[in-house]
C-alpha cells in the first residue's frame, strides 16, 4: 500500500475494498500518523 503506484489487483483487495471505509499503509507510526486525519474521519 505505501508503495508508488500500488493497485489493489488481487481478487481478495478487489473484494475486501467495497467493505473498507479507508485504505492506507499502517507499516510504521509515521505512516499512521501521516493518514490520521483520515482516519479518524473514517472511524466516525
Amino acid at each position: 500500500m505505501g508503495q508508488p503506484g500500488y493497485a489493489p489487483v488481487s481478487a481478495g483487495m478487489q473484494a475486501a475494498l467495497p467493505h473498507l471505509d479507508l485504505l492506507a499503509p499502517g507499516a510504521s507510526l509515521a505512516a499512521i500518523a501521516a493518514v490520521l486525519p483520515e482516519l479518524l474521519e473514517a472511524l466516525r
